[in-house]
């Protein structure tokens, strides 16, 4: 635990460890301790190096970047980009991470078990723990930047979003999505999906068995499908679970 510890410090103080790789050798526990992400959007502090769980797990991770008072005022200490990684530079890859099912994860707005916000690689990560969001709530990253790509990734952790954009995978993607699934329960209010909850980029090989819950622009794979930035590709996707959406814009797979 002291040395992940270590990496969010340095990160978090300015070394982005640009050409650097990190490799876990072993599960970690970090002990129910309140984490704070690897890498600030204060001062442009992007993790830039590469990340390599090695299949082991992170158990005892504890994110609560959302706190709000009885009357809905936002507190301090909430904050965007919340996940094990807080944003992936473009030069970033992180790969095969394991979030463990004991893991607490409340987020407020580009939140993902992996990763909040990347423009990097997120590669053959997992996640088995529950995961809950406002805004741009995914179960491995809440929002792929365009030229970010994620690939090979699992979600098996429910994710529920109190506004917009939430995704089995991804909250929202801009960049690439692909060979990835969701075996867990989805809920949102408007753009869900058991992939992604939209997107503007490409998604393919996406494939969802779970039960996905929305209000509007809800579907199997991605709630809603846009032809931005040139793309808006959805190729060889499938759902087979239910899709329950009181409004006529959801849809099996988009």
């Amino acid at each position: 635990p002291a040395q992940v510890a270590g990496l969010a410090k340095m990160v978090n103080e300015g070394n982005q460890l640009r050409g650097v790789t990190i490799k876990l050798n072993n599960d970690i526990d970090l002990g129910n301790a309140v984490w704070t992400p690897i890498g600030q959007v204060e001062g442009a502090k992007y993790f830039a190096g590469t990340f390599d769980g090695a299949g082991h797990r992170i158990k005892g991770l504890k994110i609560d970047s959302y706190r709000v008072s009885a009357s809905g005022t936002l507190l301090e200490g909430t904050y965007n980009y919340g996940g094990l990684f807080h944003i992936g530079a473009p030069e970033s890859v992180i790969k095969n991470v394991v979030i463990d099912s004991d893991c607490r994860l409340n987020f407020y707005n580009q939140s993902g078990a992996i990763i909040g916000y990347t423009e990097g690689r997120v590669e053959d990560c997992r996640n088995y723990a529950a995961v809950s969001g406002v805004q741009q709530t995914g179960g491995i990253v809440g929002y792929i930047e365009q030229g970010g790509a994620v690939s090979g990734c699992y979600n098996a952790g429910t994710v529920r979003g109190s506004k917009d954009y939430t995704g089995g995978i991804a909250g929202q993607n801009m960049g690439t999505l692909a060979n990835s699934q969701n075996d867990a329960d989805i809920t949102g209010t408007k753009y869900v999906g058991g992939v992604a909850g939209a997107s503007a980029g490409s998604v393919s090989f996406g494939v969802n068995s779970a039960i996905i819950t929305g209000d509007e622009y809800t579907g199997g794979v991605i709630g809603s499908n846009s032809a931005g930035y040139s793309m808006g590709d959805v190729t060889d996707c499938l759902s087979s679970g239910f899709v329950i959406c009181p409004e006529s814009t959801c849809g099996g797979v988009v």
